[in-house]
């Protein structure tokens, strides 16, 4: 019998492309909450997915190279 195979999930932000959390269902407003992980997590198990993995910090960020005190153009991990 074949090895069993494991199907993780890397979840970033609101997803993988810079301006993700800009589109109408990414719930930007609640993307620094426990709550709205907690939920991404709870819909990859209903996925059968094996794992998900989540960065150690969340923030902010932008692609803006001149402007770093506030960043408020992309969410990012950091």
């Amino acid at each position: 019998m074949p090895e069993p195979l494991h199907l993780a999930v890397a979840l970033d932000g609101s997803g993988w492309h810079p301006a993700a959390w800009r589109e109408p269902a990414a719930r930007p407003s609640k993307l620094l909450t426990a709550a709205y992980w907690t939920d991404l997590v709870q819909t990859a198990e209903r996925g059968l997915i094996d794992f998900v993995t989540i960065e150690d910090s969340l923030g902010l960020q932008t692609d803006n190279s001149i402007v770093h005190a506030a960043p408020t153009d992309r969410v990012d991990r950091v």
